[in-house]
């Protein structure tokens, strides 16, 4: 079946029944974007082109406590309705992971395998290649591409160099896994003016983040036609 024409420049709206719908369930964050928008509305207004290039489909995004994201989808798949696309918290990951539909099959599946070596979309390029290497490995597993980040930060260490000498350190760790030589034969340095013994340590893992970080899922069964 082929499209409707164009009138006057414009794509016509189809028939609400002759439409695929996307349900899209994104953590709803309590605070705004940059420019002191609602969190959702630059996805909502991706999702808005996204409809105005494709007429055939309708992506219906709603915001979620993510909290209780996990809790919520679980009884969506029970009940035999999952979202297309799931928006966890990075340290939700297996649960996703771990998600079943009623049949015992997985509710996600990776975004590799819903690829399939595809490397166009409905007309557009695929461009998980262009992730950057560190953070592709953050949301893989196994060598395979499991979920896309919905946004990546990078966390900074942050150390007292002075405290880190008298305590016997050379320098900061520049790994994660550098802090488990020297930290524990470190000793707490008393600091004048602290209420007690103060050793330094990092804040966060230095690379791109998992914490805060909510990684985009699709379903395992049939994608919607096209896609």
């Amino acid at each position: 079946m082929q499209a409707p024409e164009p009138k006057n420049g414009q794509t016509p709206e189809q028939p609400q029944e002759e439409r695929i719908i996307l349900d899209v369930w994104l953590a709803d964050y309590p605070f705004p974007t940059y420019d002191g928008r609602d969190f959702l509305a630059p996805l909502r207004e991706r999702a808005a082109e996204f409809e105005r290039t494709h007429p055939r489909y309708r992506v219906d995004i709603t915001g979620h406590d993510f909290w209780t994201m996990p809790e919520k989808v679980a009884r969506a798949a029970a009940e035999g309705r999952p979202p297309h696309i799931a928006g966890y918290y990075a340290t939700d990951s297996q649960l996703a992971r771990d998600a079943r539909n009623p049949d015992g099959s997985p509710v996600f599946t990776s975004v590799e395998a819903a690829l399939a070596g595809r490397t166009e979309i409905l007309g557009h390029p695929v461009v998980v290649d262009d992730l950057d290497p560190t953070v592709r490995d953050s949301y893989s597993f196994g060598g395979e591409l499991i979920s896309l980040p919905f946004t990546v930060t990078t966390m900074l260490c942050y150390a007292n160099a002075s405290l880190l000498e008298r305590a016997g350190v050379p320098e900061p760790p520049r790994t994660w896994d550098g802090p488990a030589r020297p930290w524990p034969a470190s000793r707490a340095v008393p600091v004048t003016g602290s209420p007690g013994p103060t050793t330094a340590g990092c804040s966060s893992r230095p690379s791109p983040c998992r914490t805060g970080c909510s990684p985009i899922r699709t379903t395992a069964g049939p994608p919607p036609p096209g896609l």
